[in-house]
């Protein structure tokens, strides 16, 4: 349930860095940009969310290698 809700929480992190600039509490300011620094994609893509979706390039692709590197192995099934 905080997966779904982290976005609505963090999004009074901003106004609360305006404030405290204009308050010029600078341990509030530390704060809020430390907190704001990891937690600044996830409101970007509440605020300003991905229009590539639809792109091809941007689906999600999978590629698999296998090597034997036991290739003299006179038992192959282990």
């Amino acid at each position: 349930m905080l997966n779904v809700a982290t976005p609505y929480l963090l999004l009074p992190l901003p106004l609360a860095l305006l404030m405290a600039l204009e308050l010029r509490r600078w341990l509030s300011v530390a704060l809020s940009v430390v907190l704001l620094a990891p937690g600044a994609p996830i409101l970007l893509d509440v605020w300003m969310p991905s229009f590539s979706d639809d792109l091809e390039f941007s689906k999600p692709a999978i590629t698999v290698m296998t090597y034997n590197l036991y290739g003299g192995n006179a038992k192959p099934n282990r």
